[in-house]
């Protein structure tokens, strides 16, 4: 049965702390990462800082945070970690076809190295919009 009280939930995120297999992983994605000429994360984090820049200015956005290949949104709204806005912001996501990470007040755009020009701006489509439906 699903927990109805938010509160007692235990989000413990994405977290494989010391599984073999997932450090395996991590330890030739940090290879591919930097040993690329030109690193896809670098890319996406100059995208990421040109196409969410409009944010910063608006009202209802408190933060517009980008590290790597990694962008987060953060909006003005009551209720921290637990807050109700965030379902509000995946369902105007997906109206764009978006899947993002809603925790509370702050949508986590996450995509994967390989995502396309036209995916990275869909996806920043998707946050603006989430975003601009609060004012």
């Amino acid at each position: 049965m699903p927990a109805t009280d938010r509160s007692r939930i235990f989000f413990h995120g994405d977290s494989f702390t010391a599984h073999p297999l997932a450090c395996a992983v991590a330890a030739a994605n940090w290879t591919m990462l930097t040993s690329a000429p030109d690193p896809a994360p670098r890319k996406m984090e100059a995208f990421w800082n040109e196409a969410l820049a409009p944010l910063r200015s608006r009202p209802q956005v408190r933060d517009v945070r980008v590290c790597g290949s990694i962008a987060a949104v953060e909006v003005n709204a009551p209720g921290g970690y637990l807050a109700a806005v965030s379902r509000h912001l995946r369902c105007r996501c997906l109206e764009h076809g978006v899947l993002v990470r809603p925790l509370g007040p702050v949508l986590y755009a996450l995509p994967p190295l390989c995502t396309s020009a036209a995916s990275l701006e869909r996806i920043a489509h998707a946050l603006t919009r989430a975003a601009d439906s609060l004012a």
